[in-house]
């Protein structure tokens, strides 16, 4: 598979120390960093047609997506 895009290294690369911080002291913020990379790999999968899914079940999975990347933002902006 290609590199999918939306990846959280990249759209919060200026905060690579504190997700890297984050990630060795809560387990539950590490968690959450592996379900939006799950959930985004799902829907770069679909987008590509190596697992197409339905186009609502697509914009139910980009919801989820934005719904975790909120929580990491949350969870930077109050670390």
């Amino acid at each position: 598979m290609t590199h999918a895009p939306n990846q959280i290294s990249e759209d919060f690369e200026p905060y690579a120390g504190k997700l890297a911080s984050l990630m060795a002291r809560d387990e539950g913020f590490t968690k959450l960093m592996r379900d939006y990379e799950e959930l985004n790999d799902k829907i770069y999968s679909s987008e590509q047609q190596i697992e197409p899914r339905s186009d609502i079940r697509l914009e139910t999975l980009k919801k989820q997506r934005l719904a975790l990347k909120d929580r990491i933002i949350l969870a930077l902006s109050t670390s």
